[in-house]
C-alpha cells in the first residue's frame, strides 16, 4: 500500500496513462501488486490483464502452465523424495535442499561448488536424516 495507507482513485480518462507510468514489464501477478498497491478503480485487475497480455516483454514472464507440464506425485512421508538446487551470491555458493514432503528446507554455504563439498553436506543430511528413497535433483 500507499505510504499512508491511502491509494489514489483514478478517474477513467487517466486510467491508461497511470497504467503506462506504472508499467515494469514484470508480468499480470507483479504488475497487479504494484498498481492496486497505488491507486484504485473498479476495473484495475482487467485493465492491468489487458495490458500485461498485449505486451511482449510481460507475456515473457508470465509463465503459464504448459498443457504437457506433468508435477511430482505427492509425497507420502518425510524424506521419501529430496529436492536440491544450488545458488551463488554475494561470493558465497550455497546448496539448498528441500523435502517434499514436509517442505522443510535447508540451506548451506559451501566452500565450493564440488562433487566432494556437495558429496559430504550430502552425506551430513544422511547421517542425519537417513537415505531419501528418491532424489529430484
Amino acid at each position: 500500500m500507499s505510504h499512508d495507507g491511502f491509494r489514489g482513485v483514478i478517474p477513467l480518462e487517466l486510467r491508461s496513462r497511470v497504467l503506462a507510468l506504472l508499467h515494469g514489464h514484470a508480468g499480470i501477478v507483479r504488475t497487479k501488486l504494484l498498481v492496486r498497491s497505488l491507486v484504485w478503480w473498479p476495473s484495475i485487475n482487467a485493465d492491468v490483464e489487458l495490458m500485461c497480455n498485449n505486451c511482449p516483454e510481460c507475456l515473457r514472464v508470465n509463465f503459464k502452465q504448459k498443457s504437457d507440464y506433468i508435477p511430482w506425485p505427492a509425497a507420502k512421508f518425510p524424506f521419501e523424495r529430496i529436492h536440491l538446487d544450488f545458488f551463488h551470491a554475494s561470493g558465497f555458493d550455497l546448496i539448498i535442499f528441500c523435502d517434499a514432503y514436509s517442505k522443510w528446507v535447508d540451506a548451506r554455504v559451501l566452500p565450493d561448488l564440488t562433487a566432494n563439498s556437495v558429496i559430504e553436506y550430502l552425506l551430513s543430511l544422511v547421517c542425519y536424516l537417513g537415505t531419501p528413497q528418491e532424489n529430484g535433483i
